[in-house]
């Protein structure tokens, strides 16, 4: 074998290895934010019934990345924790107003009332997982 063969081989082995050598995931920083859209204002509220109130959060994700397909998944835990008024998976939020009356309210997470937002006994809350999509910039040059 020549020593050029022999380089030309070290050189396909080489660029191989490279090309097929083990990757990092692509991943790039994203930020998210959450702002309240819609305050929750409960209005007048009777002794012996319910008050509906509704509202709503704003969440925002900016990334650094551009991708090809135009949009990235991120994996969002938004969880408001326990309530403080009392302990159990019930456990209501307490509120207080200035000469220490109280108002115990409880927060869901959809329309129906089912999920409390925040219950979750002793598991960690699952990760929801949000398709955020944007234009991609025409890079020129």
């Amino acid at each position: 074998m020549s020593m050029s063969t022999l380089w030309r081989l070290m050189l396909a082995l080489t660029i191989a290895m490279v090309w097929l050598g083990p990757s990092e995931r692509a991943h790039a920083e994203t930020t998210c934010t959450v702002t309240l859209g819609t305050p929750l204002a409960f209005g007048n509220v009777a002794a012996n019934g319910t008050t509906d109130a509704v509202a709503t959060l704003n969440v925002s994700c900016a990334t650094a990345a551009l991708s090809v397909l135009g949009y990235v998944q991120v994996s969002l835990c938004l969880d408001l924790g326990p309530g403080s008024a009392s302990s159990g998976v019930y456990a209501p939020r307490r509120m207080l107003n200035s000469t220490t009356d109280s108002l115990d309210f409880q927060i869901y997470s959809e329309a129906t009332r089912t999920q409390i937002w925040g219950a979750t006994g002793s598991a960690a809350p699952s990760p929801r997982t949000l398709t955020l999509s944007y234009n991609v910039p025409v890079i020129t040059g």
